[in-house]
């Protein structure tokens, strides 16, 4: 029993060295946003394609983690809110959908189950990891001087229009505040990265909205 023990310990190593023989270790930070870091895995043969563990980070805190096969997404995603907690989870494997949203008559947090294709109905679901959005928000937000100096202040509602491929395809301005506030605001969405599954009626992908706000306050 020793030995056999002994001879799968040695056989997994192989295989995993093995396996990220054939990788190569990327690290990538951005640009617009520093805090924000991605680490995954490519074929040497072909860097284009991810393969293997992949996990976005802000500070080292996880906001994305899961695992690509041959430029795939595999397995389970798990996407984190700002307190560390699972908002949306996808099961690529047998394409179940787990995410966060509020109870419209109690209004409190629940989690709702649907599939990455349903069969029925399914609302927008936001997979861009809330905890990534906010750090964008703050880090790029600027309040420009000659409106602040005006003791101009308040929230910009942008509505985004997302198409059956879950892609943002325009920006108007919901709620309006003042025209560079509005722009300031627009700017800002465009860097975050936003990413979506789309909305389903009946069974179809369909066109949908997304609205977004952002304060401008002034300092105390």
């Amino acid at each position: 029993m020793k030995y056999k023990i002994t001879f799968t310990l040695i056989l997994l190593t192989i295989i995993s060295g093995t396996l990220f023989s054939q990788t190569k270790k990327v690290t990538l930070y951005d640009t617009n946003c520093k805090a924000v870091c991605e680490e995954f895995y490519v074929l040497k043969a072909d860097k284009t394609i991810k393969d293997g563990p992949y996990k976005k980070t802000i500070y080292e805190d996880n906001c994305i983690t899961g695992i690509y096969k041959n430029g795939e997404k595999i397995g389970i995603w798990k996407y984190y809110d700002n307190t560390d907690k699972v908002e949306v989870e996808i099961n690529y494997e047998n394409g179940d959908v787990r995410y966060k949203t509020r109870d419209s008559l109690s209004k409190e947090i629940i989690y709702l189950e649907t599939s990455l294709k349903p069969l029925g109905d399914r609302p927008l679901i936001n997979i861009s990891s809330s905890k990534i959005m906010v750090k964008y928000f703050s880090s790029l937000i600027k309040y420009p001087r000659e409106i602040e100096q005006k003791g101009i202040s308040g929230t910009v509602i942008i509505s985004m229009n997302i198409n059956p491929f879950g892609e943002i395809v325009g920006y108007n301005v919901f709620s309006s505040v003042e025209k560079t506030l509005d722009d300031e605001a627009i700017r800002v969405l465009k860097l975050t990265p936003l990413v979506f599954l789309p909305k389903y009626e009946n069974g179809v992908a369909v066109d949908a909205t997304f609205k977004m706000s952002l304060t401008y306050k002034l300092p105390d």
